[in-house]
């Protein structure tokens, strides 16, 4: 029966993705600003039971909808080049699981976890093409 002391389960996020705005403001050339919206993640959970009598496995995907927060700092240190550090915050939303093998069915509720992550970035911003007058 899934769910005993030999079974084995792995939950992975395959995908995150955020579809965010962001508001901020400007002092000299540097760049504070908030951002938030929406957060999803693709989420894979499998057990695996190869001790006993009945073995067997199962596995499912979801994608959980959540939301998203973050703040940033940009700074240009020249007219074309910019460099920057973020924070990210995201939280998810339970899905119910069915994980079924040989010896029946193990269905329960899993919320993903929350995900925290930084960016470090350099970027250089082109300049739009000279458009001669005459």
């Amino acid at each position: 029966m899934f769910g005993a002391a030999d079974d084995v389960f792995s939950w992975r996020a395959n995908v995150l993705a955020t579809v965010v705005g962001r508001a901020g403001f400007a002092v000299q050339n540097n760049l504070f600003y908030i951002k938030g919206g929406y957060a999803g993640v693709n989420n894979r959970l499998s057990v695996s039971d190869t001790a006993g009598v009945a073995t067997g496995s199962g596995e499912q995907t979801h994608w959980a909808n959540g939301w998203t927060v973050g703040a940033g700092w940009e700074y240009g240190v020249t007219r074309n080049w910019i460099v920057g550090l973020e924070y990210n915050y995201a939280a998810f939303g339970s899905q119910t699981y069915q994980l079924g093998g040989t010896s029946g069915n193990y269905t329960f509720d899993a919320k993903p976890r929350d995900i925290q992550w930084a960016v470090v970035r350099a970027s250089y911003k082109f300049d739009a093409p000279t458009i001669g007058r005459y």
